[in-house]
């Protein structure tokens, strides 16, 4: 008699030694719906039913564990299917953080994007980017991967915004800067004002 997907997934579980609170807290109802394995590229692609977003601790754990179990027949890749989708903020804000710390296609002037920390409000991600350009080029490189990045951790759509924005500090020493100047103008003005009225009397 064969298993269904949920006696499945509790075998994955156990295999991975995973611990049985998380269990029972993090994968009640949830299924191994299905692993597809490429022969020719050693990747196991395992596709897994949830009921919830799991919290991004526990989603790294899951994956590190596959990634470990199984190091020493194929690569393991990672697809879980959400019922809910919705994800809290500090939990999306992990999530983040692990996907653009995984991006390799930018610019080395646009390294400082993985240490951002984005402005979350409803289904949009505010990303603090530097010139309309700079938004433009990451816009295009960002919003498909990250796409895929959410359909793969089970989350839901997320729009990508981003907010041109010159560093406040930047602008603050510049004025701070000018101001100075103004000042020493004026006075070697004063100072060369008084001499000449010397050099008269």
């Amino acid at each position: 008699m064969s298993l269904s997907s949920h006696e499945k997934m509790e075998v994955l579980l156990k295999q991975l030694e995973f611990p049985q609170e998380i269990i029972d807290a993090q994968f009640k109802g949830s299924e191994l719906h299905k692993v597809i394995v490429f022969k020719s590229k050693k990747l196991w692609h395992f596709h897994v039913n949830m009921e919830q977003v799991l919290p991004f601790e526990v989603y790294n754990m899951f994956y590190q564990k596959l990634q470990t179990s199984f190091q020493h027949i194929a690569n393991v890749k990672l697809t879980l299917n959400s019922k809910n989708k919705d994800c809290n903020e500090t939990e999306l804000m992990y999530y983040w953080k692990n996907f653009a710390h995984q991006l390799s296609n930018l610019m080395p002037s646009q390294g400082y994007i993985k240490d951002d920390i984005p402005t979350i409000e409803d289904s949009t991600i505010t990303l603090h980017v530097k010139s309309e350009a700079e938004a433009a080029s990451l816009n295009k490189k960002l919003e498909p991967i990250f796409n895929n990045y959410c359909e793969s951790v089970g989350l839901r759509k997320y729009n990508l915004a981003f907010n041109v924005k010159t560093e406040m500090k930047d602008l603050e020493n510049f004025r701070k800067q000018t101001v100075a100047e103004d000042k020493e103008l004026v006075k070697n003005a004063v100072k060369l004002q008084q001499e000449r009225a010397k050099q008269q009397a």
